[in-house]
């Protein structure tokens, strides 16, 4: 699924080369790599979480980042840059006091994706309400 999402994306890139879009290229590439790499890791009998919890934290960061873009209210643009660091910091703390390296990260998971459906409320706002 991810190797034809990228070929897709691949195909469109001089649509998508002038706008914010254009970072997905490089992001479905590290998608695919990271997916392919969890799908070998898991087949020699080696436990993948740190990886997942590596990228997932980076995917988080990256839609933010997106979203920070694209957003035009002040307000929403500073909670995604703030939401960015701190983000790092949980998971962090997660990881080393809480789940540990062994684990998914599932409560930070958690979070990151409660602030992506959040994101994904205040960009639909922005899209249909002119005065949000």
């Amino acid at each position: 699924m991810q190797a034809s999402i990228f070929l897709v994306c691949l195909f469109l890139y001089k649509k998508l080369k002038n706008t914010d879009l254009k970072y997905f290229l490089p992001f479905l590439l590290v998608t695919l790599v990271v997916e392919l790499t969890g799908l070998w890791m898991i087949g020699h009998g080696i436990r993948n979480y740190l990886l997942f919890n590596v990228f997932t934290t980076f995917e988080f960061i990256f839609y933010s980042f997106l979203f920070y873009k694209q957003f035009r209210k002040p307000i929403f643009k500073k909670l995604a840059i703030i939401f960015m660091p701190l983000y790092v910091i949980a998971v962090c703390i997660n990881l080393y006091c809480y789940q540990g390296m062994n684990n998914f990260h599932s409560y930070t998971f958690l979070l990151g994706s409660f602030f992506i459906v959040t994101f994904c409320c205040f960009f639909s706002m922005n899209l249909y309400c002119q005065n949000f």
